[in-house]
């Protein structure tokens, strides 16, 4: 455990303080001893205010430090110095889980804490400066009379006409000669507001007060550096003088705060959200003599009187004023109690109400899994279950049931859903089922008001059921029985920025160290929950029908490589269905995994692509909603590539799942595969869609005149740049954007096209084939609020024949007139350099095809494939896992992929090319070096190898990969590694360490 630094001054007299552990919120890789404060005690799960090295930070109360007395430490302990938040946040279980976390990921425990605790609850610490009495006195030594007297707020004295790059030293160092005759505060200042001066890169204005000071031997400070100390030293050293926020750079703040010219004041910002009130009226016995009454106190107090205690706000909607000067004159008066109340904020009306089918019975299969899992809960030795059942088989009525079996019992209960969409549709069934007293909402989706009260409200134990996202695994539930985590396989569990957790696996934990009964369920279970209900470590339970008389869709195969010449999107077999569903009165969903209009932007005289300037993707085009958009410009290629020489390092051997495709699956894959780009927080939409990167000509470069026949979106030339000159071009990398280019920015050809096909394009060309209404589902349509429940709840209504939609249309979907699915493009993905890309391909394509056909009409689906014969096509023709993972599980065991290792990957990245590409060099070798000197054979250092994505947000990206057959010993090798790689990262430089990493891309 780590501690204050060495002092010595001794801490006898302090043995009788307890000392506490704090995580603090620093990326530090332990947590800190303090002594706790002498007049109050403290309990784990507060925000404290410490001192560390120097200065002052947030932290966490973690729990007794229980290894002797102060006296007997090697470093002088110091006191918390304040107690933020009163109330505990959480309680040792979730101590317990950060232990974890913070172990497991290799993630610094005060950074797990602020991840885990929701926006709302958590304040910010202000720092700011102010001059000391020794930094008065050297002003006053350099400047003779420069400043006011004490007191005076005045623009006065040692501003001289410098510039802020100098009026440091000017102040500080130089002589009274070299200072100029002071100017106005604020033409120094101007609007700027303690902001730089000048551009915002940080250069300097065009119009600067004065002229440098000259005579300095001292270099200038660097550029950027704020008007705030200039501020600060115009205001002297009154009693009260207030702090003001620099901007300096880290060097000048230490040199001028060692020196003790100034000092850092550090001040709380916004104690978190806290809870709303509320006031409520009710009557009191009324009096024998009736004092008088005004008008509209008679007519608030003739609906109060015979009322129940009664919010104020129900009141305000009668009347058309505002009642509370006539509450408070009756409360005077001795009529009514005016009562403050917390106030729950909720907002019910997100949920999405969908017609849900009545269940009158359970089936067998349905029988059988809830009484294994009602068994489990009422046994002593809870188990772990794999819900493995097909579409639409009834599996959340078996979560149902198992839920209402352990609130009955006492117990708390977690339900994770992927993404925050499903929760949506989720919460309204839940609404329907238990009271709403009994629930409790987490995702990112929320306010910071509802989150902070969602959460306190499992804390205090007022609710006992969470429903979230994968950050609803940190739920603080009470006395936790039941985990449910359905759509298992789902990647959105992974979190692919900052703590770079599986909702899923922490789940697992939580069950197993709370002695809860975990249920994970899916249609189409990953490999690796498979793999352990094949092999005892999970048991398996069964839903192997529909109930009543729905069944399962039939799947149709249709090769494109037969269809000819290219006349559009959707095929000629896809087009007589959808006519024959629309005439019967039935819905179709239209899936494509690809948001936009055109996804390869192509000049045809020179095969120029449109690439991203600050990453290494092809651009999109996208209808232009936002007209007025600040962030458009005009289109500026990424400069040409350098050309580049041998590699350097020695020859680390084969690579797999790095320089040889990062494990692509083998087979006849031909289709034309997509680059998917970084997960996002979760939103609306969720994981972004995919598509990145625009389809490459695979079968080899076409004629100029064969590519513009087919480089329409509907196949009808250079269409698309005539739909509106306004559309743009989006990286969906960076979100950069652009206005399409009328030539090339290469050979100034006009020849410019936009090839492939999105939901924009597609839903325009269906709705002029066929003569219907559509509806998009995607991140874009649906990120407006409540957009998504417009779109579900309208689509459920029959407001629209088809939907087209992204993977957000995918899955736990239930409509009953829908009855066909179209899936185009289904190679999207297949042929990614990814060990997962099959299995995903297989759970994409099934999940889709569960949307049809879930009622007695039975459903259609066609899905659209260069790659009719590759396993993952044929197991989902013939809703067949079985003989998915049979073949998926044996190129796995063959190439070492979990669930047969255990894989960390290694990204770097930074602006230069070249000195990232080193720096992964050097981590690999070094890696290598240790398992050869230190560690058992069956760890692997592979790489290093350019990302998939090269470049993104300006920054290029080598990586390496680490596989061993067992957790521990991958953890001792990162353990050994990661220090010293980190001690070669310069400040431009970052490293993100990706523990069982689901993409690697």
């Amino acid at each position: 455990m780590a501690s204050e630094k060495k002092d010595n001054v001794t801490n006898l007299d302090l043995d009788s303080q307890p000392i506490y552990l704090v995580a603090v919120n620093s990326p530090v890789p332990d947590y800190f001893s303090y002594l706790g404060p002498p007049d109050r005690e403290v309990e784990v799960g507060q925000m404290v205010k410490v001192p560390l090295s120097g200065r002052e930070v947030l932290g966490y109360v973690m729990g007794l430090d229980d290894r002797g007395p102060a006296s007997k430490r090697k470093y002088r302990l110091l006191p918390i110095r304040e107690i933020v938040v009163a109330e505990p946040l959480f309680g040792p279980e979730l101590v317990k889980l950060v232990d974890f976390i913070s172990n497991y990921y290799l993630y610094p425990p005060g950074l797990c804490v602020k991840e885990i605790l929701p926006g709302g609850l958590s304040p910010k610490l202000k720092v700011s400066y102010r001059l000391t009495p020794k930094g008065l006195e050297k002003i006053q030594k350099n400047f003779p009379g420069a400043l006011g007297p004490a007191g005076s707020d005045g623009p006065q004295g040692a501003l001289g006409g410098s510039p802020p790059e100098t009026v440091t030293q000017a102040v500080f160092e130089a002589a009274p000669s070299d200072w100029v005759p002071p100017v106005p505060l604020e033409e120094l200042t101007g609007d700027n507001h303690g902001r730089p001066l000048g551009d915002k890169a940080g250069g300097h204005g065009p119009a600067m007060a004065g002229a440098p000071a000259r005579g300095h031997k001292t270099a200038p400070l660097p550029q950027g550096v704020e008007d705030g100390l200039l501020r600060l030293m115009a205001a002297g050293y009154p009693d009260d003088l207030p702090s003001i926020k620099l901007g300096m750079a880290g060097p000048q703040l230490r040199k001028y705060t060692k020196a003790g010219l100034i000092e850092a004041v550090y001040e709380i910002e916004g104690r978190g959200k806290g809870f709303a009130y509320e006031y409520f009226l009710s009557p009191l016995e009324r009096p024998e003599v009736m004092p008088r009454l005004g008008p509209r106190e008679k007519e608030l107090y003739d609906l109060v009187k015979d009322a129940p205690p009664t919010p104020l706000s129900h009141y305000r909607q009668i009347f058309d004023f505002d009642p509370m000067v006539q509450a408070k004159n009756l409360k005077r008066k001795g009529l009514v109690a005016i009562e403050s109340r917390e106030r729950f904020r909720d907002d019910p009306s997100r949920a999405i109400v969908l017609p849900i089918q009545e269940v009158e019975s359970l089936t067998p299969d349905q029988l059988v899994a809830v009484g294994a899992i009602n068994k489990a809960l009422e046994g002593s030795d809870p188990s772990g279950f794999l819900l493995f059942g097909v579409t639409g088989s009834g599996k959340t009525e078996v979560y149902l049931r198992a839920a209402e079996k352990a609130l009955t019992m006492g117990k708390g209960v977690l339900w994770l859903a992927p993404e925050i969409a499903l929760t949506m549709g989720l919460e309204g069934r839940l609404r329907e089922r238990f009271p709403s007293e009994a629930l409790s909402i987490l995702h990112s989706a929320l306010t910071p008001g509802q989150r902070h009260d969602h959460w306190l409200a499992l804390r205090r134990g007022r609710t006992r059921l969470a429903l979230g996202a994968r950050s609803a695994v940190f739920a603080p539930i009470a006395d936790l029985g039941l985990i449910i985590v359905d759509e298992e396989h789902d990647w959105a569990y992974k979190q692919d920025d900052g703590l770079r957790y599986h909702g899923r696996d922490l789940a697992a934990w939580r069950a197993q160290a709370s002695a809860a009964v975990l249920v994970l369920g899916s249609a189409t279970p990953s490999l690796e929950s498979y793999h352990r209900a094949k092999t005892g470590k999970l048991n398996l339970l069964k839903l192997q029908s529909r109930p009543g008389l729905a069944v399962m869709p039939e799947v149709k195969i249709i090769d494109l490589r037969r269809e000819g010449r290219y006349k559009g999107p959707i095929a000629s077999q896809v087009s007589t269905g959808l006519k024959e569903t629309f005439d019967r009165k039935e819905q179709a969903l239209m899936f494509i995994n690809r948001k936009g209009l055109a996804n390869l932007p192509m000049c045809l005289s020179c095969g120029e692509v449109l690439k991203c300037p600050h990453c290494s993707l092809s651009l999109t085009l996208h209808v232009n909603s936002d007209k007025f958009d600040r962030r458009v410009r005009d289109y500026v290629p990424p400069p040409a590539p350098k050309s580049a020489g041998p590699k350097s390092g020695p020859n680390p051997g084969p690579t797999p799942g790095l320089a040889e495709g990062l494990g692509q699956n083998p087979g006849p894959a031909e289709g034309l595969g997509q680059n998917q780009g970084p997960s996002q927080p979760e939103s609306p939409g969720l994981n972004p869609d995919q598509g990145l990167n625009g389809n490459g000509a695979q079968n080899g470069p076409e004629s100029p005149d064969q590519i513009q026949g087919e480089s329409g979106i509907e196949g009808h030339g250079d269409e698309v740049s005539k739909l509106n000159p306004d559309n743009l071009l989006i990286c969906h990398g960076c979100g950069y954007r652009a206005r399409p280019p009328k030539a090339c920015p290469r050979c100034k050809s006009s020849l410019v096209r936009y090839r492939g096909v999105g939901t924009e394009s597609l839903i325009v060309e269906m709705e002029r084939s066929f003569g219907k209404k559509g509806l998009r589902l995607d991140t874009d349509s649906a990120k407006v609020k409540g957009g998504f429940k417009a779109i579900l709840e309208g689509f459920a209504k029959g407001e629209a024949d088809f939907l087209v939609g992204t993977q957000m249309a995918a899955k736990g979907h239930d409509f009953s007139n829908l009855t066909m699915v179209g899936v185009v493009e289904a190679d999207i993905g297949l042929n990614l350099a990814d060990f997962r890309a099959a299995e995903r391909t297989f759970q994409l394509l099934s999940q889709v095809s569960g949307r049809a056909g879930r009622r007695e009409r039975p459903g259609t689906v066609y899905i659209q494939t260069r790659s009719p014969d590759h396993y993952s096509m044929t197991s989902v023709q013939n809703h067949d896992y079985e003989s998915f993972y049979e073949n998926e599980i044996a190129i796995r065991q063959e190439l070492g992929y979990p669930p047969f290792s255990r894989i960390a990957l290694l990204r770097f990245s930074g602006h230069e090319d070249k000195k990232v590409e080193e720096l992964a060099q050097w981590a690999a070798d070094r890696g290598r070096r240790l398992v050869s000197a230190k560690m058992p054979e069956q760890i692997e250092v592979f790489g290093p190898a350019p990302c998939p994505i090269s470049k993104l947000r300006d920054k290029f990206r080598h990586q390496i990969l680490i596989r061993a057959d067992k957790a521990e010993d991958r953890h001792r090798l990162l353990r050994k590694l990661i220090p010293e790689v980190r001690k070669k990262l310069s400040n431009a430089m970052g490293l993100v360490v990706d523990v069982d990493p689901y993409s690697l891309l």
